[in-house]
């Protein structure tokens, strides 16, 4: 949802944000009784947000039961998952860099972000400890790390080239999922990194 306001364009979150600074501070001070509640895409939007508070860390726990149980181990899971900060700062800077404001949209992208990394992550932590059996372990990093470098880059690249018309795109229905697609990319260039060379190290 858009608008412009003063010859600009300007998302719903912004019109929100100047109608709380700007007229709500007036309204309170007139009328003392008066109380602002959220309705419609707002209050949606607050719902889904808390709902996904609590389920992320659940999907998480879920991730982790999962990934120990087919490594058979309790700390490679916690690499794995290790990966995920930094996709959401990536995802952070990505906004940042393309002058986008965090959304609802936003989260989601990191939601997706964040299953694109744990599996970055597995198919390397699975030739690692292929090569694990017959080898030394230094040699088994090296070796699986090098093994899968090609696989990890060419998914984020093409995952990234994929999603980079929507970024540029500017007709105004398609902004609402501009947020999303920031995330991914920005999520996906700052960790593919973290993943090709802090995970092995």
């Amino acid at each position: 949802v858009s608008a412009h306001v003063n010859g600009q364009q300007a998302t719903a979150d912004e019109i929100m944000e100047r109608f709380e600074k700007q007229c709500v501070p007036d309204m309170a001070r007139q009328f003392p009784l008066i109380k602002l509640v959220e309705g419609g895409d707002e209050e949606e939007e607050n719902m889904t947000f808390d709902s996904l508070i609590y389920g992320f860390p659940l999907a998480m726990i879920a991730i982790y039961m999962v990934v120990a149980a087919a490594f058979n181990s309790y700390i490679r899971p916690m690499l794995i998952l290790s990966v995920i900060p930094f996709g959401m700062a990536g995802a952070v800077s990505g906004h940042l860099f393309f002058g986008q404001t965090l959304s609802l949209m936003s989260v989601f992208g990191v939601v997706a972000v964040t299953g694109v990394l744990v599996n970055d992550a597995i198919v390397l932590m699975h030739s690692i400890s292929v090569r694990q059996i017959n080898r030394d372990f230094m040699d088994a990093v090296i070796c699986g790390s090098k093994r899968r470098f090609r696989a990890v880059f060419l998914t984020s690249v093409s995952t990234m080239a994929g999603l980079l018309p929507l970024i540029l795109e500017t007709n105004p229905h398609i902004q609402l999922l501009v947020p999303m697609a920031v995330s991914i990319v920005g999520g996906i260039l700052f960790s593919t990194v973290i993943t090709l060379i802090l995970l092995p190290v």
